[in-house]
């Protein structure tokens, strides 16, 4: 009889099923033409990093093209993938990674949980084995009504800054004349001595105007792809004469 996989079982599939990019596991697999893996993560950040280089996206390991349409998810290393160990974050112990998640939600011991006395501004957060001694000896149930009030107004405060943002993009939708339209964006590069990628669109015509937008990464950024963080800048430009207001 065939000795039950172990550890040293286990540890050798993780080294198979490793990420060209991460050198992690993932769930989720893409695979080039050559059978190389990537992460779903890391395969997006390959598309991504193409793009901003103005460059044909390519496998890390043999440099094949690789793109959504050239590349394919690999079913049997994500199901064997989805059987491997991997530790709990709160706990560190080890579970299957199909487990992991419910683990970590519902039953880890360890995992980080609230007061239930929250919403009148009880601020604890800890590990879920001390809660029941929390909730017993919390003192936001016996205060005073002043007390609780003084607490909730300041939440109602952080509520309402909250709520700004939403608030404001609602009034623009409820807006009497709006306009859509489907955009395709083209990279550029400026003129400067070193020049800064950017994207722009054709012209396109709304409520009877002329427009272009404009798109920047992470600000003008020099080389957006060496930074893990990226954001994206958008500028509506007018570019028909106006003769009276829109």
């Amino acid at each position: 009889m065939a000795p039950k996989p172990g550890a040293e079982w286990s540890t050798a599939l993780s080294h198979l099923v490793l990420g060209v990019v991460s050198l992690h596991a993932a769930v989720s697999t893409a695979e080039c033409t050559n059978g190389h893996l990537m992460c779903a993560g890391c395969f997006i950040h390959l598309l991504a990093d193409a793009r901003l280089k103005e460059e044909q996206a390519t496998c890390p390991n043999c440099r094949c093209e690789i793109s959504k349409s050239l590349c394919c998810r690999n079913l049997a290393v994500e199901k064997a993938v989805s059987e491997l160990p991997s530790e709990c974050g709160f706990c560190l112990r080890q579970f299957p990674r199909s487990l992991l998640e419910r683990h970590q939600k519902e039953e880890c011991q360890d995992r980080v949980t609230q007061c239930k006395y929250k919403r009148i501004g009880c601020p604890w957060h800890g590990p879920f084995h001390e809660l029941t001694v929390h909730e017993a000896a919390c003192a936001h149930p016996t205060k005073t009504g002043s007390e609780l009030m003084e607490i909730l107004d300041g939440m109602d405060q952080s509520h309402r800054k909250e709520m700004q943002l939403y608030n404001s993009i609602f009034s623009l939708l409820s807006f009497e004349k709006i306009g859509y339209t489907e955009v395709q964006f083209r990279p550029y590069r400026t003129d400067d001595f070193i020049t800064r990628l950017y994207y722009e669109t054709p012209r396109f015509t709304v409520l009877n105007q002329t427009w272009v937008l404009k798109a920047r990464v992470n600000d003008s950024e020099r080389n957006p792809n060496l930074s893990c963080k990226r954001t994206l800048s958008f500028q509506l430009l007018l570019k028909s004469k106006v003769t009276a207001p829109l």
